[in-house]
This record gives structure tokens, C-alpha cells and sequence, in this order.
């Protein structure tokens, strides 16, 4: 099939937008990843490997404490695997996520963990990208 070069080259200019704008966003797996702090002082940092580590800020006192977590679409399932944590709180807990620049809101789902449910939905600005 013969093309005119007008055509190869609007097909590849159509070609480099495309492609252009998919960099724009991010894939919802890497979307969450970096280090975050919520309004009552915790920090969160999500790895790119699925782990994370927390540093909970609870009436003057840190309890670090670590896990695992994996994204699906909008919904996170976060796993702390801490053998010191509560076992209630080493229960898979659900939730669903939205960025906005530097700033990343859950909604909950699923949790089973006091503490983890009233931390995690209280908006989280970004301190440092992975």
C-alpha cells in the first residue's frame, strides 16, 4: 500500500501525541509511590517494590512500624507485616485512592485497625518522589 508522505507524517505526529500524553499521568501503581505526611504528623513512604514504612504520630510519640501494599485500578490493599504490630492491625485492610499533584486522599473500604483507619483517611501531601 502506498502512503503519501503527508499521511506517514500526520500518522506520526498522532503517533508522538499519543505517546506524549500517556508520560503525562502516572500508572496507578507508582501513583502512591514516595514519602507522605498526613495533618497529625505521620510519614509514609511507599517503595516502588510494594513495601512501606510508617512512622505514626500518635499524642507526642512515633511507633514505627512496616509492611507491604498493592494497587489495583483506584484501590489499594495495604499489609502491615510488623510481628510487634497488633495482630488486628496486620490484617489486609482496602482502600480507595485519588492523586492530585502532591497530594494523595483515601477513602476507606475495608480496615479492621483502629488506628490505621482513622490515620489513613486523613489526606496525605507529598515530601519526597522516589
Amino acid at each position: 500500500m502506498n502512503m503519501h508522505p503527508l499521511h506517514r507524517i500526520f500518522l506520526l505526529c498522532i503517533a508522538v501525541i499519543l505517546t506524549g500524553c500517556s508520560t503525562l499521568f502516572w500508572p496507578k501503581s507508582q501513583s502512591v509511590v514516595g514519602t507522605w505526611a498526613n495533618p497529625a504528623g505521620t510519614l509514609w513512604t511507599l517503595s516502588v517494590d510494594g513495601t512501606f514504612a510508617v512512622r505514626v504520630r500518635v499524642k507526642n510519640q512515633t511507633i514505627p512500624t512496616f509492611g507491604k501494599y498493592m494497587v489495583s485500578g483506584d484501590t489499594i490493599t495495604i499489609e502491615d507485616t510488623d510481628p510487634k504490630t497488633p495482630k488486628v492491625c496486620r490484617l489486609p485492610a482496602l482502600y480507595h485512592f485519588h492523586r492530585t499533584g502532591d497530594r494523595l486522599d483515601f477513602t476507606l473500604v475495608k480496615d479492621s485497625c483502629g488506628l490505621r483507619a482513622q490515620q489513613v483517611p486523613l489526606g496525605w501531601r507529598l515530601q519526597k518522589k522516589m
